[in-house]
């Protein structure tokens, strides 16, 4: 066996000096007969474990960057799944923000006169709103509520500032027969002789651009309500240019224009059409959204507006309203 320490030497690489003790012992314990044979064989087995051991830390020692690499691969992989993860959470909340942008995106609004306490989930439908508002909408109504004048459209969650602009003009919210009986018994009370004594005599001629309330409701059919109603919508107007203008006015007592006269050369306040927002020449009664639209539109693509027949190839504009505008509006 110890003829054999080189061979053994090569295939399993035990410490040279160690290797060489051992045998240098065991030859001169061999030659001076100090050692028994049962002790030889006992030394012997020691170093055939000594010799499995080093076999198994030579395999370890060969077989080893083999595991490493395995190691290394897992590690690899791990960091390819974390990023896979993390694509995937990006994906996600891309995914949410268009979901996000498309619940809360302004809707194909194609507008038409309609009473939201009235109307359908098909006519809401048809006006471009999305299914889940107009289910918004009828659950909003079967929990009682209502809307009391077309503000208050606005606050429709989801309903973009845009979108609702584009419908206001059409919202009309009729009154409930409880609300028509109240305010009709209100200005029939504000229009009696005995309400209001000092009524005006029929002889009574006012200056429609110049009357306030006060003189207005002495007017006989004139109470707050209707006095009010005038105002605004002279406000709104920029002045009366003729009586007849009255008549635009709903609900006002029929005949009412006999009491009132306009002056040949009448002071109208203009709207500056070049110097006025989106929400304030919405605001004129004789211009609806889609033509408010056009104006702002030309006036961004080719600048300031000289004349309303620059805006004659406009669908939305007719001949008649150029007349009607035409007091109203200023060009500088």
């Amino acid at each position: 066996m110890l003829c054999n320490d080189s061979l053994l030497l090569i295939l399993f690489p035990i410490p040279t000096d160690i290797l060489s003790a051992i045998s240098d012992n065991l030859i001169t314990m061999k030659r001076h007969r100090k050692i028994s044979k049962s002790e030889m064989m006992g030394f012997i087995l020691l170093i055939i474990v000594m010799l499995i051991i080093s076999f198994a830390y030579t395999f370890r020692h060969h077989f080893m960057p083999q595991e490493t690499a395995i190691t290394e691969l897992t590690a690899k992989e791990k960091a390819e799944m974390e990023q896979f993860y993390q694509q995937i959470k990006q994906d996600s909340a891309k995914r949410a923000k268009r979901w996000e942008h498309k619940k809360y995106q302004a809707c194909t609004i194609r507008p038409f006169a309609f009473d939201p306490n009235i109307a359908d989930s098909a006519t809401f439908r048809r006006l471009g709103l999305k299914d889940w508002q107009v289910s918004n909408i009828l659950k909003y109504r079967n929990k009682g509520g209502k809307w009391r004048k077309a503000d208050d459209f606005s606050k429709l969650y989801g309903l973009s500032k845009e979108d609702f602009e584009k419908l206001r003009p059409f919202i009309h919210i009729q009154k409930s027969e409880e609300e028509k009986r109240r305010e009709q018994k209100q200005a029939q009370k504000d229009s009696l002789y005995k309400t209001f004594p000092k009524k005006f005599s029929k002889d009574t001629i006012l200056h429609l651009n110049e009357t306030d309330t006060t003189l207005l409701k002495k007017i006989p059919g004139i109470g707050s309500y209707y006095a009010k109603k005038i105002c605004r919508y002279r406000e709104r107007l920029g002045g009366f240019i003729n009586v007849e203008q009255l008549k635009e006015i709903e609900d006002l007592p029929q005949g009412i224009e006999k009491w009132f006269a306009i002056p040949d050369q009448p002071e109208i306040k203009k709207t500056p059409i070049n110097r006025s927002d989106f929400k304030g020449l919405l605001r004129h009664p004789y211009l609806n959204y889609e033509q408010v639209k056009d104006i702002c539109n030309y006036i961004r693509k080719y600048g300031k507006i000289q004349s309303l027949e620059e805006l004659s190839n406009s669908q939305n504009f007719t001949q008649e309203d150029f007349e009607r505008l035409r007091p109203y509006l200023s060009f500088d």
